[in-house]
Parts: C-alpha cells; structure tokens; sequence
C-alpha cells in the first residue's frame, strides 16, 4: 500500500483518538482532520481493504495490528521529526508540529 500523506494522517489520528476515547467513530476522525464525513468513509474504506482498519459489530473505528504498527511508526517518526527541530533546531514549538 501506498502511504501518502493523507493516509499517514489517518492512521494517527485514529492512534491518538484510541488513546483518549473509549469508543473511535468515523465522524471523531473528521471532526479531529477537520474533513467532511463522506470524505472520510472513503478513505476509512480503502484502509479497511487494506487491512489497516477494521469495524467493530458497534461500528467502532479499530486499528488492525498492521495498522497499529504503522500507526506507531509514523507517529514515532513525527515526533522525532519535532523534537529534532525544537532540540536541535530550536525552533518553536508550535512551528515544528505544523511543519
């Protein structure tokens, strides 16, 4: 599978929300990317087809552990991405998460 962008901000974004919430949904993925819910059922499809996602018999949002995998993997790689830049850099905190 290819892993763009915007797929990578899937994956951690429904990482993140399985950490703070106890049940993810489809609409708490848009909400949190700040995208339309039709936008993101296609794309929580392809993942699914992919084997990265999965629905629980409640429709809950679940990461597969290929999917949990990649997740944490893109999710390490960004934060050593901004500690780099805040540490070493010593760029501002709020400019090394947005970039």
């Amino acid at each position: 599978m290819n892993y763009t962008p915007s797929r990578e901000d899937y994956l951690v974004t429904i990482y993140l929300l399985q950490q703070t919430l106890p049940h993810v949904r489809s609409i708490d993925v848009a909400k949190m990317l700040d995208l339309s819910k039709p936008s993101v059922s296609q794309s929580l499809r392809l993942l699914q087809e992919n084997g990265l996602v999965a629905f629980s018999e409640d429709h809950a949002l679940l990461l597969t552990p290929q999917g949990t995998i990649q997740a944490q993997y893109i999710y390490d790689r960004y934060q050593t991405t901004v500690d780099f830049l805040t540490h070493i850099l010593h760029v501002s905190s709020a400019t090394a998460c947005q970039d």
